[in-house]
This record gives C-alpha cells, sequence and structure tokens, in this order.
C-alpha cells in the first residue's frame, strides 16, 4: 500500500476542493492511503494563528510518505514558488506533483494550462457573435500568482490575434476573490454611463461574480449592456442568475491525471515533467448564448453545440449538492458542539470522542502528543518532534477503542501509529495547535466528500483537544486532591464522586446519540470471610483483584468504578444484553485465573445485577436501584443453593 499526500491551501476554496476530488476519484478503487493536509500559508491573515497549520509541512519528511501531490493553484495568491522550494527541501528525494505551478525544481512534474488559444476563441467568440468591439479584462494582478501574470498575458495576446488594440483604461486589477472584483468596479464607476467597455474577460469565475454584482448595482443590464465571461467554470458558474460564461480548465480532471501520474512514477513507470490540460470555452447566460429565460442545466461550446452541464457520467464531477448542500450538517455542528462541552480532562474527552467522530464524518482518529508543546510564533523554526506518545486510538467501525496506550514512535519515521489505520482511504493530517502552542497532530479517516464542512469540524476538535490538554495538565499538576477525591485509593479506579460525575453524563450522551447499553452492579461474595479468616491485608488484595479483573473484562473506554467495600459499578455504552452471558462467563474465567496468580486463600467470586438502559430509562440513581435488586436476586438464589 502506497501512503501519498496531497497538499491543500484550504479546504474551503472550491478551486482546491474540486482537484481534491478528481484526486480522490482516482484512489477509491486503489491501494493506496491518501492522507490531506490543509496546511495554510506561513503568514496567514484570515485567521491570526493559522499559520500553525504550516507546520504540517515538516512532517513530509517521515519516510512513511510516498510521495506528494501540491494543489499550487491554491496557494498560488499568497506562497511563492521559492518559498515552496525551500519548504519542500524536507521532502528530498520523494516524488512531487504540482498542480498549475512550475516549482522549478529538479525531478517533479507539473500540470500547466495553455490559456493563450482560449482566450483568443473567447474574444473572437465575442467580436464575431455578439459584436463586442470594447473587451475589458480584470485580472488577478493584485496578488503574486504566476497564474495571474500567464492569464494577463493571455489576455494581451488574444488580443493582439483579434487584431484588437490593448486599452489601459479598460483593465482591472483584482486578487482572485469575488469582493476584489466587486470592489474595483465600484471604484473605478459611479454610474452606468461611466461604463466603457461592452464585454470584460475576468481572471476567474469568483472575481466575475463580483464584478456582475457590481454592474448591475450600476444599472448595467448583462448581457444587453456588458457580456462578462470568467475562468475555471467553478459551481458558482452555473449555479448564479444569469448563468456564467466561462473557460473550463477541467479542474478535476487535473486532479484525475495528476493522481494516475503520481501513481505510475510511484510504481516505477517515467511519466513526463509536463502535463498539459486542456481549456475549453463554455458559453452561457452572461455572455447571451442563451436565453436568460431558459432554465435549463446547459452550455455551448465553441462549435454552438448543446451540453447538460451536469454530466454525471464524465470523471471532473462538479460538486453542486456537495459544495452547496451544507444545510443538513450544521445539526452536526450543534451537536459536535454539545458533545465537547461535556469533556473536560482527556480521559473524558476520550469517552465523548466515539459520537464526535460520528457527528464529524470520521471514522477513526488517532491523537499524538509531542512530549512537551512547542511555543511557536509566527516566522519562527517548527522542529519535528522526534517523539510523540498515543493519546488516544479509536475506531467507530472496528470498535478499537484505547486511551493512553504505551505507544510512541518517531514521527520522522511514521506519522501512523503501527499497526492502526493500516488500510487504504481517505485520511485527514491536522497538526494540533492553540494561539501559539503545538502540541503534536491527530489523523482521522474520513467518511464523507463533503470536504468543506471538515475544516468547521477540525476547529472544534483542535480547541477541544488543546483545552484538555491543559485542563489535564493544571489537575496533574495543580490540583491533585481533586483528582485524589475522584478516585479510589486502593484500585485507582473512580471511586463513588468520581463515577456519578461521569457516569450520568455519559449516558445522557449515549441517550442523545440514540445509543443504548448496560449498567452493571456486581458485589464480591466472601469478602467478610476473607476479611476475618485471613486478614484485611488479604481482603484488600483480593478487592484489588476484583478491581484487575473488571479492568481486564471490560473496554477501555467503558466506565469502571469502585463504590465502596466491595461494590463495584460498570457502565458500558453501547453493550447490548446479548453480551451478558458473556461477560460473566469472562468475569468468573478471569477471578479464578488471577486469584491463583495473586495467590489468594481462596478464589474470588462476585453477584452481578444488570440492567439496561434507553430513553425511557436513563437516570442512573434509579438503574443503580433496579440492578442492586437484580444482584441481591442473584445473591439469594446462591445462599439458597448452598
Amino acid at each position: 500500500m502506497k501512503t501519498i499526500v496531497v497538499l491543500i491551501h484550504s479546504l474551503t476554496v472550491e478551486y482546491a476542493v474540486q482537484v481534491l476530488e478528481g484526486i480522490t476519484t482516482y484512489y477509491k478503487d486503489k491501494d493506496v492511503r491518501l492522507v490531506i493536509f490543509q496546511i495554510k500559508d506561513p503568514h496567514s491573515t484570515y485567521s491570526f494563528y493559522d499559520y500553525q497549520c504550516w507546520t504540517g509541512i515538516d512532517y513530509l519528511q517521515s519516510n512513511e510518505i510516498d510521495g506528494v501531490i501540491i494543489i499550487s493553484g491554491s496557494f498560488a495568491m499568497t506562497v511563492t514558488k521559492e518559498i515552496f522550494q525551500e519548504k519542500l527541501k524536507v521532502l528530498k528525494n520523494k516524488p512531487i506533483i504540482s498542480i498549475a505551478m512550475d516549482l522549478g525544481m529538479e525531478g517533479t512534474t507539473y500540470t500547466k494550462i495553455q490559456c493563450n488559444q482560449a482566450f483568443s476563441d473567447v474574444i473572437k467568440h465575442l467580436i464575431e457573435k455578439h459584436n463586442c468591439k470594447k473587451i475589458g479584462f480584470m485580472s488577478a494582478n493584485q496578488t503574486i500568482s504566476a497564474e495571474a501574470t500567464q492569464r494577463f498575458e493571455a489576455y494581451k495576446f488574444a488580443l493582439a490575434d483579434n487584431k484588437l488594440k490593448y486599452d489601459d483604461n479598460i483593465v482591472f486589477h483584482g486578487a482572485f476573490t469575488q469582493d476584489t472584483g466587486y470592489r474595483v468596479l465600484r471604484d473605478n464607476f459611479s454610474t452606468k454611463e461611466e461604463v466603457n467597455f461592452d464585454a470584460l474577460l475576468v481572471a476567474n469565475d469568483n472575481m466575475a461574480l463580483g464584478c456582475i454584482i457590481a454592474l448591475q448595482e450600476l444599472g448595467v443590464k448583462i448581457p444587453k449592456d456588458v457580456k462578462v465571461v470568467g475562468f475555471d467554470n467553478t459551481t458558482h458558474a452555473y449555479m448564479v442568475t444569469p448563468k456564467l460564461s466561462t473557460i473550463d480548465q477541467n479542474i478535476s480532471q487535473q486532479g484525475y491525471i495528476a493522481a494516475e501520474k503520481m501513481l505510475q512514477k510511484l510504481n516505477g513507470l517515467d511519466i513526463p515533467s509536463e502535463i498539459e490540460m486542456p481549456l475549453s470555452p463554455i458559453y452561457r447566460q452572461s455572455c447571451g448564448c442563451i436565453d436568460e429565460k431558459n432554465l435549463e442545466q446547459i452550455y455551448l461550446d465553441s462549435n454552438g453545440i448543446s451540453h447538460p452541464d451536469l454530466d454525471i457520467e464524465s470523471i471532473g464531477l462538479h460538486a453542486s449538492e456537495k459544495y452547496y448542500n451544507l444545510v443538513p450538517k450544521i445539526d452536526n455542528v450543534y451537536r459536535l458542539f454539545d458533545l465537547i462541552k461535556t469533556s473536560n480532562s482527556l480521559e473524558q474527552l476520550f469517552y465523548t470522542m466515539p459520537y464526535c467522530l460520528d457527528n464529524a464524518d470520521m471514522e477513526t482518529i488517532s491523537v499524538c502528543f509531542a512530549e512537551e508543546p512547542q511555543i511557536l510564533e509566527k516566522y519562527q523554526k517548527f522542529e519535528v518532534p522526534k517523539k510523540v506518545h498515543i493519546n488516544m486510538l479509536i475506531d467507530n467501525n472496528s470498535k478499537q477503542q484505547e486511551f493512553s496506550p504505551s505507544i510512541s514512535f518517531n514521527p520522522l519515521e511514521r506519522i501512523f501509529p503501527e499497526g492502526f489505520n493500516n488500510k487504504p482511504g481517505v485520511y485527514l493530517f491536522q497538526t494540533l495547535f492553540s494561539v501559539e502552542k503545538n502540541y503534536g497532530y491527530f489523523i482521522t479517516k474520513l467518511t464523507s466528500e463533503m470536504y468543506s464542512v471538515y475544516p468547521l469540524f477540525l476547529k472544534i476538535l483542535i480547541s477541544s483537544m488543546a483545552f484538555s490538554y491543559e485542563y489535564t495538565q493544571l489537575i496533574q499538576n495543580n490540583n491533585t486532591l481533586n483528582t485524589v477525591s475522584k478516585t479510589d485509593e486502593l484500585t485507582t479506579l473512580l471511586n463513588r464522586r468520581g463515577f456519578f460525575d461521569l457516569g450520568q453524563k455519559n449516558i445522557d450522551i449515549a441517550i442523545e446519540m440514540n445509543n443504548k447499553g448496560l449498567v452493571f452492579f456486581i458485589d464480591m461474595d466472601g469478602l467478610k470471610i476473607m476479611n476475618d479468616t485471613y486478614g484485611h491485608d488479604m481482603g484488600d488484595l483480593a478487592i484489588k483483584t476484583q478491581a484487575k479483573v473488571l479492568k481486564q473484562t471490560f473496554r477501555a473506554n467503558d466506565i469502571i468504578a469502585r463504590l465502596g467495600g466491595d461494590e463495584f459499578v460498570v457502565i458500558a455504552i453501547g453493550m447490548g444484553a446479548d453480551t451478558i452471558p458473556k461477560i460473566r462467563k469472562k468475569i468468573e474465567k478471569t477471578n479464578k485465573l488471577l486469584s491463583k496468580e495473586q495467590k489468594l486463600p481462596m478464589p474470588i467470586s462476585c453477584s452481578i445485577g444488570v440492567i439496561p438502559f434507553n430513553k425511557k430509562s436513563n437516570k442512573l440513581a434509579d438503574l443503580l436501584l433496579d440492578a442492586d435488586k437484580l444482584l441481591y436476586e442473584e445473591k439469594r438464589q446462591k445462599h439458597k443453593n448452598r
């Protein structure tokens, strides 16, 4: 199995998401573990501490990573080629495929587009089909993007190719965003009469939408007064009114081909250093080719032939449903917030995390903390920790749940814990930070293709993990008495106080998640005889042995406590009544085994009362009373049968 990383600036940028969809489509049935690194940029201004995400790029030197695909086009506005070249030195000889940017690095393959012909075809179309004479351009030259420069040069080439003169008075400069497209035109024009062009070619669809809004506010009718043509053919283009004419650069197809070439390269095949992608003009309503009253999802190609906009058979699927149909996920966000609020310590978060994963469209998670947090200010060099400790491993599919297992490893050797998440699929790597503190990272397996909602889920999880880490450290370092007050000193299980603090909370979470479970009330048999005959020290050993039996019998996320004396309780969320005979048998068998191992003078045994909880019966105090009644009925039967 190959481990391939996709470097993406942000999962909220539709262009990048469409490229990612092409990549995931190709790898869907391949023996590949695809890991998405959302790394923002080193001087992010969108969110002040998002520069911490950029530290993820340093983990790419891990020996476990076989190759890296970079969606360079999504970084182009803020990250220069030189920055990438310097940072990617950590990859050494790992294969790299860059999408939309020539990184100028030896052995690197990149996809490229040739804008000249497509721009020339569009301008010819505007002249001959729509009788346009003054064709302006909205560039993205406010950015440092090579793509912006390429499209600006293509516009000038297309003018000359169609015998039109370049006029600086109808050329404007934005920054690839809808806001800049809108603002630049509104800054230049106050009235409809001032608009001095009859067509506007725009460097991307986002800016084109901003330009249309600005022109409409001035009273300009699209396309009657001004024809507008964008670039990219993103989902926005055919979801707006009027539907946007544009140039399709086959975004998803670029991702698909890059994924294919990467796998070929990893399998020892030679691939070209340049992969040229075709461009196709798409004519819709904003240039006047399709009537505004026509509600069909269609476009015209350069030959005037009609095509459906949503061709579900094509590889380059547009993500209109995935990108726009996020409303149902709002409930998940609310629920995730509520779940997170139930957890203070890392251990409490662990008990809650399986439900968090369900709500966040995630199947697994491995949380890795460095031995000490690293304080990292902007532009400060990040050092990959030489050792990370696994805090929690959760797999909702296989039901694997481990809290703070004795596993540590060097992320420079591998980023996945050995034996965990060792399956093909789409994963997401996320650095774990809060303000200037960098704690480590976590990796989670995704179950949804609605990638644009994941940044919100990640923000919630990151904040919760960082808070829980700090809270746990505070408890351990400065509030030991509080910890002791909730822990049984003899067995190190939860005591009565700790049990009631945590127990009802977890039952409430389970009920909210439409889950059920069992409450076990367990009472040791014959402890008084043990104490009277062999002394209290031996009795204490018997109690500790019983606690050990329960730890070995139940799962890591089950809540086990000693209420006092010889009484124990367990809350097993998600456990069905069909497991009760197996649990009883395992307790009986382990009691005999550990009694012999601890050299107890007589084997321990216990009586058990079990009661299920559900929506109708979920009050912990009442459940314990009912379980206690069943327990003493069992004890009565035992005495009766003697």
